[in-house]
């Protein structure tokens, strides 16, 4: 039996090829993010649905997990104090 190759057809490859330029640009916004140290967004907040209320959702997790670390290392500290 012999094997055929799977061509995709004509509307297949251009789709993937959308889906491509879009994470493709997703991705590069993402990393652009990365050195904003200007403090502006690179996406204005007010154009993205809830986008707001999920970045300071966001914001309130971090400070959440900041707050989890700090305690946790206190914690270690007092433990190790009272070994001495």
């Amino acid at each position: 039996m012999s094997e055929v190759a799977f061509l995709p057809t004509a509307p297949y490859t251009w789709r993937m090829n959308v889906v491509a330029k879009q994470n493709m640009k997703a991705f590069l916004k993402g990393f652009a993010s990365a050195f904003d140290f200007s403090g502006r967004h690179l996406v204005d907040l007010q154009s993205v649905p809830g986008g707001f209320e999920r970045d300071g959702m966001m914001l309130r997790g971090d400070w959440i997990r900041v707050g989890d670390d700090i305690r946790k290392a206190m914690d270690m500290v007092a433990h190790e104090q009272r070994q001495k």
